[in-house]
């Protein structure tokens, strides 16, 4: 599913997808009220598309998780601002702050992982992980 995301965001319709996104996100987190909030999802949209900007594919592809995760957040965010907006339902409020408190959206540059290191250094470390310590390069596990 995380390359599916990729696809998406690199595809023939990238600029368009991206631009419709943009535009959701935008549009919920520009009216009044819950500013708190809102600034917080608007600033991982931003953080997200961003570093998707400035990256190699074959990082992005590397931190294909990260990237979907990140974007679940943003959408997630969305949705639950929109809910909490919709009535003004004190509840709705509720769950969308503590799902708030939960969060660390916006893909980093230091998500390489616990040992710390360049994306490139995590994705030889996975792969002596899973082939040993002479892996080919282009080789890919079966699932």
């Amino acid at each position: 599913m995380a390359h599916d995301v990729l696809r998406v965001v690199y595809g023939k319709t990238s600029v368009a997808a991206l631009a419709a996104m943009r535009d959701w996100v935008k549009a919920t987190c520009k009216t009044s009220g819950l500013s708190k909030q809102k600034d917080m999802v608007n600033a991982w949209w931003d953080e997200w598309e961003s570093w998707l900007q400035q990256v190699e594919k074959e990082e992005a592809e590397m931190k294909a998780r990260v990237v979907m995760d990140r974007l679940a957040d943003v959408v997630q965010g969305v949705l639950l601002i929109a809910d909490a907006e919709s009535d003004g339902d004190e509840i709705a409020i509720e769950v969308l702050n503590a799902w708030l408190s939960t969060r660390r959206a916006g893909v980093r540059r230091s998500d390489d992982g616990a040992s710390g290191g360049s994306w490139r250094d995590e994705s030889a470390r996975n792969l002596r992980a899973v082939y040993g310590v002479e892996t080919p390069v282009g080789r890919q596990a079966k699932l």
